[in-house]
């Protein structure tokens, strides 16, 4: 594999990874006895959460799928478009639930900025990887 190659996929672990533990490094910052949204706080980060994870899923299961049989036997009996869909559902309640009440919310208005900025990155990877016809 190129150098090219392999900074591309390095992006596209890279960026959602740092993302995700941004937003969780701002939920930690939160003082949590204080913050009256923690709940709607702690659900946008579990959406976003579950989405990285099944995003790095798919990438290894691309990458490996040419190199393993099991990968190719499993990556054939995936949907994508469910797949893309439901983590469209989940970027999609984790930037509702990080827009909800934004303009009330001034401890968790980073934390908020953050949920959103990785639903949202998110939300067009997981677009761009619904679009591809393979």
């Amino acid at each position: 594999m190129t150098f090219g190659g392999l900074a591309f996929i390095a992006f596209l672990f890279g960026v959602p990874l740092w993302l995700v533990w941004r937003a969780w490094r701002r939920y930690l910052a939160v003082n949590r006895a204080s913050a009256a949204d923690l709940f709607q706080m702690r659900m946008g980060l579990t959406l976003i959460s579950l989405s990285t994870c099944m995003w790095c899923a798919v990438l290894v299961l691309m990458i490996l799928e040419d190199h393993s049989a099991e990968a190719k036997s499993l990556a054939r009996n995936v949907s994508p478009a469910m797949l893309g869909l439901f983590n469209l559902l989940f970027c999609t309640g984790a930037l509702v639930c990080a827009g909800r009440g934004l303009r009330f919310a001034q401890q968790t208005g980073a934390l908020r900025r953050a949920i959103g900025a990785s639903s949202g990155c998110l939300m067009l990877a997981w677009m761009a990887l619904l679009a591809n016809p393979h």
